[in-house]
């Protein structure tokens, strides 16, 4: 999915890269596995270098507690 995805929709979307971020904290390996996977495809993809990769995902931190 990530793959095909073209990284502007990567960048607007940035559930998908907080939905990873939970499921790191799994307890199966199984599942901590391909979220690395995921995770490392979507790092490839983005440029988290750059100010508008910077600023997207820092406007959509989850709020802690809510």
């Amino acid at each position: 999915m990530l793959q095909n995805m073209e990284a502007s929709k990567l960048l607007l979307n940035t559930k998908i890269f907080w939905a990873i971020v939970v499921c790191l904290y799994s307890d199966c390996v199984t599942h901590y596995s391909e979220v690395l996977s995921l995770l490392s495809t979507l790092v490839d993809r983005l440029d988290f270098g750059s100010e508008a990769a910077q600023n997207a995902y820092k406007a959509s931190v989850p709020l802690l507690g809510s």
